[in-house]
C-alpha cells in the first residue's frame, strides 16, 4: 500500500507509483505468460535516445500526471520536429509539430494509463518518453 500515490490498472498492466517511485507491470502477451517490471517514469528527464549523434535536450512534465503535459525542447533547431502521442499498445492516438520550445499536450480526452511520446526528426525518431496519467 503506497502513503501517498496511486495505482492505474489496466488490460495492459498495472502502474503504481508513491513519491517519486513508478513501476509499470506487463502483464505479459496476453495468454497469461511473462510479467515483466520497470522502474523510473520520474518526471519525464529520462530518456531513450534513438540517436546518438543529435543531443535532444527534452523534458516532459508533470509526470505521472492527471490531465495535461508539457514537452519543453531546448536549444534546437525546430525545423522537420514533430511528436506522436502513442497508447500503451502502440496505437497513434495524437500526431504533432513542435514549433516551440514549450509544447501543451492534453491528456484529459484519454483513460488513465501508460502512454508513450515519441520525438522525430525527418520521420526519424531521435528519443521517446514513456508517461503515465492517472485518475
Amino acid at each position: 500500500m503506497n502513503a501517498l500515490g496511486n495505482t492505474v490498472i489496466s488490460k495492459f498492466g498495472i502502474v503504481a507509483f508513491s513519491i517519486g517511485e513508478v513501476f509499470y507491470t506487463n502483464k505479459g502477451n496476453g495468454n497469461g505468460n511473462g510479467y515483466s517490471l520497470f522502474e523510473g517514469i520520474q518526471n519525464g528527464n529520462g530518456n531513450y535516445s534513438k540517436s546518438p549523434k543529435i543531443k535532444l535536450n527534452a523534458t516532459i512534465y508533470p509526470n505521472p500526471t492527471k490531465d495535461y503535459i508539457y514537452l519543453k525542447v531546448e536549444n534546437l533547431n525546430f525545423e522537420h520536429l514533430q511528436f506522436n502521442l502513442l497508447s500503451e499498445d502502440g496505437k497513434l492516438i495524437l500526431q504533432s509539430k513542435i514549433e516551440n520550445p514549450q509544447t501543451f499536450i492534453s491528456l484529459l480526452p484519454y483513460p488513465a494509463g501508460a502512454y508513450f511520446i515519441k520525438i522525430y526528426r525527418n520521420a526519424r525518431e531521435e528519443v521517446s518518453y514513456q508517461i503515465l496519467k492517472v485518475n
